[in-house]
């Protein structure tokens, strides 16, 4: 048997009493009890656990008030010292303070009773209420941020048409004020396209005056107006153009892109803008060639345009 094991065996042949043990927390124990308090405590797990067991009761009975007057003093001097004690005294308290309420409603006629047991079902001193509401916020949250995945993104008007337009086909918007056209319409549908305004443009530069756009109020889906922009200069092959509608203020409108020269007498670039972007006042296509033959040069169309 190690010396340490001796040592723990002497000190146990008198081992203290719960009451001893007591005296020892609250600091008025005689000297040789005190010594074999701090002896065991230093050797001792299962007295160690003991005096712990002890120290909740102590804090019970100081709670309750179940101690005197003079071990009243020296639990508040002497006993809460260490961090741990006077957490145990917090929960001893917040026992005291519910069995009290808990007394006091008996106490109470049967309808008050009733109601102040339902308003005490969201007392925040009760852990599954605590839960219980820490559970519905999380719901809250989470409902929150799966509708904001859900909201779908806000995007710049731009329209890219990879194809070379046609009669039949119209270049797809990827802003929703701008509506979008199936790829396989019905015959009505096809007639109504061919029926579209078409308004033939010459660059600012050749044209004296602003070709002047008229639009009819319209119910239902808006129309397309098509526009031919004339090119001064014959496109090589693979060439591509974008182009850029432009309010009288200078604001971007919309964005179209990736268009190919439509072959003739005198190339053209067909732009087919839907009705509802255009309101009354001036505006300009500015057309640049793709890739560009110089620094920033591109080539305007200005109109006017007037609903009836």
């Amino acid at each position: 048997m190690s010396e340490q094991d001796n040592t723990i065996a002497e000190v146990k042949t008198d081992s203290l009493s719960d009451s001893a043990i007591r005296r020892s927390l609250l600091g008025c124990a005689d000297a040789a009890d005190q010594a074999k308090f701090e002896a065991l405590m230093m050797l001792d797990d299962e007295f160690e656990r003991r005096v712990y067991r002890l120290e909740l009761e102590l804090a019970d009975d100081f709670s309750f008030g179940e101690l005197s007057k003079e071990e009243q003093e020296l639990f508040s001097r002497r006993f809460l010292v260490t961090p741990g004690r006077r957490r145990g005294l917090a929960v001893s308290e917040a026992l005291s303070k519910a069995i009290s309420f808990e007394r006091a409603s008996q106490a109470r006629p049967a309808s008050q009773r009733s109601r102040l047991k339902s308003l005490s079902l969201f007392a925040f001193n009760r852990p599954w209420a605590s839960a219980a509401l820490a559970g519905a916020a999380l719901l809250i949250f989470a409902t929150l941020f799966w509708l904001s995945l859900k909201a779908p993104p806000v995007r710049q008007l731009v329209v890219n048409n990879k194809q070379k337009p046609t009669p039949n086909s119209e270049p797809q918007y990827a802003h929703p004020v701008a509506s979008q056209s199936p790829q396989d319409r019905s015959a009505p549908d096809r007639s109504k396209a061919e029926q579209q305004p078409t308004i033939t443009l010459q660059p600012e530069a050749k044209s004296e005056q602003k070709q002047t756009v008229q639009l009819a109020n319209q119910n239902g889906e808006a129309a397309t107006i098509r526009f031919e922009l004339l090119l001064n200069v014959a496109p090589t092959t693979g060439t591509t153009y974008e182009a850029k509608l432009m309010s009288a203020d200078g604001m971007e409108v919309a964005t179209f892109s990736e268009f190919k020269a439509q072959p003739g007498s005198q190339p053209q670039v067909v732009l087919d803008i839907p009705a509802r972007l255009l309101k009354n006042g001036s505006y300009c296509i500015e057309l640049k060639q793709n890739p560009a033959s110089g620094k920033d040069e591109f080539e305007r169309y200005c109109f006017e345009v007037r609903q009836e």
